[in-house]
């Protein structure tokens, strides 16, 4: 059985966004990501946090601090979010980006992350470990 490693099939996205356009961008925390759920249904004030990392829409939005909550959400615009959360975008000629957010929001690949992540009291998950 082959394996693929998910930096094969996906990017982490390390763009950060200018300040002046943070007051017109929807803000993703980890609180705005439900536990075991891939829609995005709430969204942050913007300019109101000191969220720097930006996303669009269709990447994943991965809650890289306390796995164990199984924090994943498909954006549905463009915006920026924490820290704490690990944007993953599909390389469409590798994967279907339709596919790779059910992989994602999987139990095998959640226990992967939790067992790859590091602290005591607020463990979280690098990208290089996924």
């Amino acid at each position: 059985m082959n394996r693929v490693k998910l930096g094969d099939v996906s990017n982490e996205v390390k763009e950060r966004c200018p300040t002046p356009e943070l007051n017109d961008l929807p803000a993703v925390g980890l609180e705005h990501l439900d536990p075991e759920r891939l829609s995005l249904r709430r969204f942050g004030n913007p300019g109101q946090n000191g969220f720097t990392k930006r996303f669009k829409g269709r990447d994943i939005l991965f809650g890289r601090r306390r796995a164990y909550q199984k924090k994943a959400a498909v954006a549905t615009s463009d915006g920026v979010c924490s820290g704490d959360i690990i944007v993953i975008r599909p390389i469409e000629q590798k994967i279907d980006p339709l596919l790779l957010p059910f992989i994602i929001q999987n139990d095998f690949f959640f226990d992967f992350a939790i067992g790859n992540s590091a602290g005591s009291l607020s463990p979280r998950v690098k990208w290089a470990r996924l």
